[in-house]
């Protein structure tokens, strides 16, 4: 989707996402809504591979997980289709976009 204008938000200070980050341990698979934290830092406790899947589609919603370092096992991404889009070995992270209809993962890193 374009965007209607050329007139953007100038940042003239990094910004703060006040709510938006969510660091926590796991020991079940996890569910993302559209109101979950933007930034997710899961520890996975679970035991196994953990699955989390993403909120369902809609236009312009992000996602950045971490698989946090202290994690017992990788993170196996999915969305709300049950479909996988990849898998976060412990350590690694992602930055998941949503371009209207499907999910898409931008950078892995």
């Amino acid at each position: 989707m374009a965007y209607s204008s050329d007139n953007g938000y100038v940042l003239d200070s990094r910004p703060i996402f006040r709510g938006g980050v969510k660091k926590h341990a796991i020991s079940n698979d996890l569910a993302l809504s559209p109101t979950s934290e933007s930034f997710q830092i899961i520890d996975n406790q679970k035991g196994a591979s953990a699955i989390v899947s993403l909120a369902p589609e809609d236009d312009g919603l992000y996602q950045w997980i971490k698989c946090h370092p202290d994690s017992g096992h990788q993170l196996e991404i999915r969305n709300d289709a049950a479909a996988t889009i990849t898998y976060l070995t412990v350590g690694q992270s992602g930055l998941f976009v949503c371009a209207g209809s499907e999910w898409h993962l931008a950078i892995k890193a």
